[in-house]
């Protein structure tokens, strides 16, 4: 689970290095965010010169597709990633990604949380 103020790794190639999460949407009181959550964070580092026209201090919604801590799935089997990682997402009602590819391996948590979120799951390298 990620906390508010938690650096997470952007993982796409929109332009973006670091983010910081502000805020996760979710169902409880908590707000803490796991795999396949949006969630609104803050660009933190950017890449020099991006074609995006990204600065710093933006504010996104993203998706979480790595979390560092473990995750179970059900079997006994759980995943745990190397660090906390997140795909930037378009601005605006529609949730669609702003890269046009992913680096590592995404979650297939993501896959299913709805139909919009499958086109990130296929982008990405793989599916684990």
């Amino acid at each position: 689970m990620i906390h508010k103020e938690t650096k997470i790794f952007v993982n796409d190639n929109s332009g973006g290095k670091w983010a910081k999460l502000l805020y996760a949407y979710t169902k409880g009181k908590r707000r803490l965010g796991t795999l396949g959550n949006l969630a609104l964070v803050s660009l933190r580092r950017i890449v020099p010169n991006n074609l995006r026209k990204l600065k710093k201090g933006d504010k996104m919604k993203a998706l979480i597709v790595q979390i560092a801590q473990r995750y179970n799935r059900e079997g006994g089997f759980y995943l745990k990633g190397r660090k906390n990682a997140c795909v930037l997402s378009k601005k605006g009602e529609e949730i669609a990604p702003l890269a046009s590819r992913i680096y590592y391996r995404v979650a297939k948590e993501v896959r299913y949380k709805g139909r919009a979120f499958i086109r990130f799951s296929m982008i990405a390298r793989g599916v684990v």
